[in-house]
């Protein structure tokens, strides 16, 4: 699946995300913090930044470097990373950083998958 369609996807999918995470919260302000994460880890923060990607064009220099530094389909596509990061950030940040997560495991899934 190329970048577009995952940016697609993961869009499709933000309104019943926020809706399913959202109403047991019920807190506007931790809502607005997973929709605008979920964007981040739609555009910005993927599983593509090992490539020439557009969120590594998007991350500029940064994208650069990380793309020098991981080959595609490796660390950055591996769901134990992404779990790791998930469990620390929930722990430390509260449920909303999941909005950063779960777009990676979407695109992991359709990468398997499509």
């Amino acid at each position: 699946m190329n970048g577009k369609n995952h940016e697609r996807l993961n869009f499709l999918l933000l309104l019943p995300a926020t809706f399913f995470l959202g109403w047991q919260h019920l807190d506007i302000i931790q809502s607005s913090v997973f929709i605008t994460l979920w964007i981040i880890g739609t555009l910005f923060i993927t599983c593509d930044l090992d490539t020439n990607s557009r969120s590594r064009k998007r991350l500029s220099t940064l994208g650069w470097i990380i793309d020098k530094v991981f080959k595609h389909r490796g660390a950055l596509h591996n769901p134990l990373l992404w779990v790791a990061i998930g469990v620390l950030l929930y722990y430390t940040v509260g449920w909303y950083s999941l909005g950063i997560i779960i777009p990676q495991f979407v695109h992991i899934i359709t990468d398997k998958v499509i």
